[in-house]
Formats: structure tokens, C-alpha cells, sequence
């Protein structure tokens, strides 16, 4: 099940022109709480540990081999699924904690096994939460440096270049209007031909 929900997997196209809405995105999270919820209500708590020890492994594998471009959508949607995936947890250990009933129906043994089971999965989709935001940092940090030298050249000063900080062409070539810039630069042109 695990491999044909998340290995097999097509990723919503991602970018500027998407409108993807929220469904869309945490889907396989979504199914994997439904059949949680489901095993815990049935008291299969020793293979809902299984099952999401198959989630996890199966999600930091899929990461794990992300290449170049797909590193930061992709991240981008497999953080947000661990991070729904962790929210579920989260809300349901204070549920558990909190609901006097559900230790009275359930053996003590069984109460301590599942308040145990509920912490460990937490601690693991927030280890592999803070693991897919490191590997989605690195690959930004990767593109910036390329970017970030282009900008240090841009900003440093020109031997024997000499302008005076509030020129106005200077301002108009470095605005974040850059079509005023391309027209100074056309007007220039044109100036000496």
C-alpha cells in the first residue's frame, strides 16, 4: 500500500501558474490519517507502527533521491505532508491524554503502549520534517551562491568608475523597474548612433 500511495506518487505540477489548493497537496497525507485513525480505532496499534514506519522510510527515501530542480517543489510537498502527518500526531496525543474514556477502555498495558507509540511517531516525522527542510536548504543555498556573486559584482564599486550614489542614472539602471533601465540604455544607444 505504501508503495503505490507514495513511491508511485505524481507530484501536483508546482510553480507560480499552479493553483493548487489544499486537498491537492496533502492528499497522501490526508489517506495515511484516514487509515491510521482507522487501525487506532481498531486497536491495531502494533501494526500501525509498522505501517508508519513504511511511511517514514518510504518519504526519506523519496527525498533522499531527489535530483537538482525537483529538490525544493518536491520538498515543498513532502514537508508539507510530514508537517500534517506530524499535526495529526501531535493533536492526537493531547486527545489521548486528554480523554478519560479511552483509558478506561483499554487495558492499562495497552494505554501505555499506544501513549508510547504516539510519542515515538511524533519525535520521528518531526526528525524527518527537520531532515527534508535541511536537504531543501542546502539545494536554496546551492542556487543562491550562484546568484549571490552576480549581486556582490553588481553592488561593489569599479576601479575608475567614479558616480556619485543618488545619480540618477545609476538609480534608474539598478531600479527594480528594470524596463526603465533597458530604456536608458536604448536611449543611450540611440544617442550615440
Amino acid at each position: 500500500m505504501v508503495e503505490g500511495l507514495l513511491k508511485g506518487l505524481k507530484i501536483p505540477p508546482a510553480g507560480v501558474a499552479a493553483d493548487l489548493t489544499r486537498k491537492e497537496v496533502l492528499f497522501p497525507a490526508r489517506i495515511i490519517i484516514i487509515i491510521l485513525s482507522d487501525m487506532w480505532r481498531l486497536g491495531l496499534t502494533k501494526e500501525s507502527e509498522e505501517f508508519l514506519g513504511e511511511v517514514l522510510a518510504a518519504i526519506q527515501q523519496i527525498v533522499s533521491t531527489l535530483k537538482d530542480e525537483d529538490v525544493i517543489p518536491n520538498g515543498a510537498f513532502w514537508l508539507s505532508n510530514t508537517h500534517e502527518l506530524y499535526s495529526f500526531v501531535s493533536y492526537a496525543q493531547q486527545t489521548i491524554i486528554a480523554n478519560d474514556t479511552l483509558s478506561h477502555e483499554m487495558s492499562e498495558e495497552e494505554f501505555e503502549e499506544y501513549l508510547k507509540l504516539v510519542a515515538v511517531v511524533k519525535e520521528d516525522f518531526e526528525s524527518l520534517s527537520y531532515n527534508i527542510y535541511n536537504m531543501w536548504m542546502k539545494k536554496m543555498e546551492k542556487d543562491l551562491e550562484k546568484k549571490a556573486v552576480s549581486a556582490v559584482v553588481l553592488s561593489q564599486s569599479l576601479p575608475g568608475f567614479m558616480a556619485p550614489e543618488n545619480s540618477p542614472f545609476l538609480a534608474k539602471v539598478f531600479s527594480p523597474d528594470w524596463k526603465n533601465g533597458v530604456r536608458v540604455m536604448k536611449f543611450k544607444k540611440a544617442h550615440y548612433i
